[in-house]
């Protein structure tokens, strides 16, 4: 929408050393829109500030005052320190085509495609790099770390669990724990003992990781959710 006042650079080369733009932009007025819910009440979002996007972004964690975002072309760091004034402080391209990410102990797990598992050591947020790639794998769409496990979505294979430390440190990782889905596996959610994960097939599926070599389906919803959360119950 050319009203909108997003502005949408080029994206950026696959493994170009290009630096994209870092300009941001101001505040360009309110496009919230009032409560469908309870008319009485308007919530009004007020954007502080705008960074011209340069990529095509598929996921992103704030942490600590940083934002680790990946996009086809990598992962790009942004420092949000001072809310109105966002700056990129640092960025490494993937081989692939990054579709989602995890933070955990000073490194990034980036779910890279058909390139597998990429780990970035980003204790250096200004000059994150590759510590090792995770292969062997069909496409990686997502990845959770939860319960020093690596909870990983292969959209042909299913789910697959590693443990954290064997997938750091192993010179050859295999997933302690799998479960195939009828469909493409899309996106996961763990809590505590609880998986929730979106299947194209079979819809959205409650798992049971009581054993977590033995997954049991305790639930399942036909919907199909491309991303979710899971907050206190809902």
């Amino acid at each position: 929408d050319g009203n909108s006042g997003v502005v949408v650079g080029p994206p950026r080369s696959i493994g170009s050393s290009v630096a994209a733009p870092d300009a941001i932009t101001p505040a360009v007025g309110n496009r919230s829109q009032p409560s469908q819910k309870r008319s009485n009440i308007s919530y009004k979002l007020e954007p502080m500030s705008q960074v011209h996007l340069s990529s095509n972004y598929q996921d992103v964690v704030i942490l600590e005052k940083l934002a680790y975002a990946v996009s086809d072309w990598g992962l790009e760091i942004f420092d949000l320190t001072t809310p109105s004034m966002p700056r990129r402080i640092g960025e490494i391209a993937t081989p692939g085509n990054a579709q989602g990410l995890a933070v955990d102990g000073g490194v990034a797990y980036i779910a890279d495609g058909a390139a597998g598992v990429q780990l970035i050591d980003i204790r250096q947020p200004e000059s994150p790099h590759l510590i090792r790639t995770v292969g062997n794998l069909k496409y990686i769409h997502r990845i959770q770390i939860a319960n020093g496990y690596a909870y990983v979505v292969d959209t042909k294979r299913g789910l697959l669990i590693f443990k954290l430390d064997e997938m750091r440190d192993s010179p050859n990782p295999q997933p302690i724990s799998t479960f195939p889905t009828s469909g493409d596996a899309i996106s996961v959610w763990v809590d505590g003992d609880t998986v929730y994960l979106s299947d194209e097939g079979a819809g959205f599926q409650i798992l049971d990781f009581g054993r977590i070599d033995i997954p049991a389906i305790a639930g399942k919803v036909e919907i199909l959710g491309f991303d979710f959360n899971v907050v206190d119950g809902y």
